[in-house]
C-alpha cells in the first residue's frame, strides 16, 4: 500500500495467476534490484517510472563426467488483461564452451 516500499524476490509471492511466483534465482534477484533502482531514480527525478519486467537466464550443469548443460531462458510480458505471462525455453548444450562460466562471471560482476 506504500509506493515508497519496493519488495523484491520471495517477498513478491505469486506474481501471476498463470504461473505463480518468479524463479528463485540470483539472476531474477539482480534483475528485480535493477528494476527497483530504476523506479526509485525515476521518482526522485519527478518522472513516472516505466514498468519493467525481470529477466531470467540460468545455466545448469547436468553432467560433470562429460560436460553437458542446460540453458533455461524465461521471458516475461503483460497480456492485454494485465496478467503477466512467462515463456520458458530450454536448450540442451551437449558441448558447453564456457557460456555458463561467462554468464556466471557477468552475474557476479553485476552483484558485486
Amino acid at each position: 500500500a506504500d509506493d515508497r516500499i519496493y519488495p523484491v524476490g520471495d517477498l513478491l509471492g505469486t506474481v501471476s495467476p498463470l504461473f505463480g511466483p518468479l524463479p528463485k534465482t540470483a539472476q531474477v534477484a539482480v534483475s528485480l534490484g535493477r528494476i527497483a533502482a530504476a523506479q526509485i531514480a525515476a521518482r526522485a527525478a519527478g518522472r513516472d517510472p516505466a514498468e519493467l519486467l525481470p529477466e531470467s537466464l540460468c545455466h545448469v550443469t547436468t553432467d560433470y563426467a562429460l560436460p553437458e548443460g542446460l540453458r533455461i531462458d524465461a521471458q516475461y510480458r503483460r497480456r492485454g488483461d494485465g496478467a503477466m505471462t512467462q515463456s520458458v525455453r530450454q536448450a540442451r548444450n551437449a558441448q558447453p564452451r564456457g557460456e555458463d562460466r561467462a554468464w556466471l562471471e557477468a552475474l557476479l560482476a553485476a552483484l558485486f
